[in-house]
């Protein structure tokens, strides 16, 4: 219940409080063990501990591996939570390799209209933002935005953030004009 409030501390520290105890009664390779550490991780990444958060998924991953197969949607998240750690810790380079790597696996397990597979080509544009890349970055939130529109309708906040990266891709473009007209029609959105 913590974790779904987004009381992380607090659920952090249950988790941790459970974690040896199920090891204890379970071993090590039992899977509840497994995902528990895996909510530890999630539970650093929200409260924003990203090394912590990577080396705790970096040490699940072969964990996950051995348990379910790394095309398991289960072993999936994990990558993508080390890509979105490399992500916050602003090693781009990395990151869009992650995310470029699980995009055709995500589209396997989940196919290329669900929402994970989505937010992977969100993840991408992202890090081409982020190392400049903004024509890239550009043509994919334009891509992406008839999507997201259609899944989640005009004014979702991701529908109208999907709407701001673009306004910033012009702006980073020197497109100024297109830029301001963009932002001057997102400003009474914003709420």
């Amino acid at each position: 219940c913590h974790f779904e409030l987004k009381n992380n501390v607090k659920a952090k520290e249950i988790f941790e409080e459970l974690l040896p105890r199920y090891k204890k009664a379970w071993g090590n390779k039992n899977d509840l063990s497994i995902v528990i550490e895996r909510m530890i991780c999630v539970c650093h990444f929200e409260l924003k501990n990203y090394v912590k958060a990577k080396e705790i998924c970096e040490e699940l991953l072969p964990r996950f591996k051995k348990a379910w197969g790394n095309e398991h949607r289960r072993y999936l998240d994990i990558e993508r939570m080390v890509g979105c750690c490399y992500l916050e810790l602003k090693n781009y380079v990395k990151a869009k390799e992650i995310f470029e790597e699980l995009l055709p696996r995500y589209k396997k397990a989940w196919g290329d209209e669900n929402k994970f597979y989505v937010d992977i080509e969100r993840l991408i544009g992202c890090c081409h933002f982020e190392l400049k890349n903004n024509v890239k970055a550009k043509e994919i939130f334009e891509e992406l935005l008839p999507r997201y529109k259609k899944e989640l309708g005009d004014e979702n906040k991701f529908s109208v953030d999907m709407e701001r990266l673009i306004s910033c891709c012009h702006f980073e473009l020197k497109n100024y004009v297109k830029a301001k007209e963009s932002f001057e029609e997102l400003l009474p959105r914003y709420k």
